[in-house]
């Protein structure tokens, strides 16, 4: 029996034993790899019927995929906030204000492209990036007709989305180091505190990695790049 099928069958069991019934038809099996030629793994059991083994996952809204990369995960916010650019144009053609026009894309579009952004901003890609730039342009044409992009971002002061997907990582992360009792503050790592480690590397945290994957994540990129205040 394999390490995996033994922590699911002890988590099954202690369900039962608070009464909960797991259906198995509703579990899946995400695989995280990132090989050609992936390892053949025996099918995971619950209730001795077999899990499915799917290539991605939504998790918390977010759409993960077993190589990590965003790719799904950008094609189903640009899936849905297309679907509420409709709503934009129906409200366009009934005169609406362009007050209320913008107000509506700030707070019911705009949303749903940064959410949970500082999960996937450093790992997107130009053209993913590009993408979800492109929901917004449409936005403001819809918007503002007749003049630019960049003429109506400056008319309305609304930043470009990669910018302000890179305010909120940089707020998150300094909220992160700054408050010790923050919920991800546990994941940094390991502070230097002689003066001769601080001299070499001013962001004060013992950094390893071996992979550009996990130098690109969150908490890595940006103890690299950016200088915390110690």
């Amino acid at each position: 029996m394999s390490y995996i099928q033994h922590e699911v069958d002890e988590f099954t069991a202690q369900a039962q034993a608070h009464k909960l019934q797991f259906n198995e038809g509703k579990c899946k099996e995400l695989r995280i790899g990132f090989s050609f030629c992936p390892t053949q793994f025996d099918s995971i059991l619950i209730n001795n019927n077999p899990v499915d083994v799917v290539d991605y996952a939504k998790i918390l809204g977010l759409t993960v995929s077993n190589n990590l990369k965003w790719n799904k995960h950008v094609d189903e916010v640009i899936k849905k906030a297309r679907m509420r650019l409709y709503f934009l144009s129906q409200l366009k053609k009934s005169n609406v204000a362009t007050k209320e026009l913008l107000q509506f894309y700030t707070t019911c579009i705009w949303p749903v492209m940064e959410y949970a952004s500082p999960v996937f901003h450093n790992s997107l890609t130009q053209y993913l990036s590009d993408d979800l730039e492109s929901i917004q342009k449409r936005a403001i044409k819809i918007i503002f007709p007749g003049i630019t992009y960049n003429e109506a971002l400056n008319i309305t002061n609304v930043q470009k989305l990669k910018t302000r997907r890179q305010e909120l990582t940089n707020k998150l992360f300094q909220e992160i180091v700054s408050n010790d009792s923050h919920r991800r503050h546990c994941i940094l790592p390991s502070r230097n505190f002689s003066n001769f480690d601080l001299l070499r590397n001013k962001h004060g945290f013992n950094v390893h990695f071996q992979t550009q994957r996990y130098k690109n994540s969150f908490i890595i990129l940006y103890i690299i790049h950016l200088k915390c205040e110690l």
